[in-house]
């Protein structure tokens, strides 16, 4: 089997781990819920600051790939974006750091609504937006403490 075919099933295999997180991303018919998000901000200098790759990975083929394996997907897949003023905001970091806010907003709403959010990155700059999302999904004010799998695809 391809690295690219078993790849979602040993995401979602990680992150439902233990049968307590299994149970929280199941709905009645045992589906996993799972929400993918597209975070397109790179954070890198001296290379477009806006990348390509989320749209590729939705496109090449993995929304059909996580339905066949037993997953119903949100509805809709948000794609991060800055506000006109934090547009103008002068700096890549600056602007990276604003948009993984955002990010992190998405994934605290998916898991408030019981989704398993699925990160489609342009790199591994992204994983404190998710990270955030996740310690401020809980009810109250105050973090949650969580973990994170990472799994990066760096070509080599």
């Amino acid at each position: 089997m391809k690295a690219s075919r078993w790849m979602p099933f040993a995401v979602l295999a990680a992150l439902c781990a233990t049968e307590a997180a299994a149970q929280k991303y199941l709905d009645a018919e045992d589906k996993a819920r799972v929400a993918l998000v597209k975070m397109p901000f790179s954070g890198e200098r001296n290379v477009p600051e806006y990348s390509g790759g989320p749209d590729y990975l939705e496109q090449g083929g993995l929304l059909p790939l996580l339905e066949s394996l037993g997953a119903r997907l949100k509805p809709s897949t948000p794609t991060v974006k800055l506000s006109a003023e934090e547009e103008d905001d002068y700096g890549t970091w600056n602007r990276l750091a604003l948009a993984n806010r955002h990010l992190g907003n998405y994934v605290a709403e998916n898991e408030k609504e019981g989704y398993l959010s699925v990160g489609l990155e342009a790199n591994c700059n992204s994983v404190m937006g998710v990270l955030g999302g996740l310690q401020r999904s809980g009810p109250a004010r105050r973090p949650l403490k969580g973990g994170l799998v990472f799994i990066a695809a760096h070509g080599g």
